[in-house]
């Protein structure tokens, strides 16, 4: 697993939180495995009593 950068290595850092800004710098930009098929809001509660959804996916 890849450390998490201190304070001063994030600011120093050319990657940020915006996309829009990472593709005008030219960073790579990495996909994720998968695609989100859509959800099932019939999941009932979580853990915590909160409603949930079951999320699916493809990948």
């Amino acid at each position: 697993m890849t450390p998490l950068l201190d304070h001063e290595a994030l600011e120093r850092s050319a990657v940020v939180a915006d996309n829009r800004m990472n593709r005008e710098l030219g960073l790579d930009i990495v996909a994720p495995p998968f695609a989100f098929l859509g959800a099932d809001d019939r999941a009932g509660p979580d853990y915590t009593g909160q409603p949930a959804v079951d999320s699916h996916d493809e990948g």
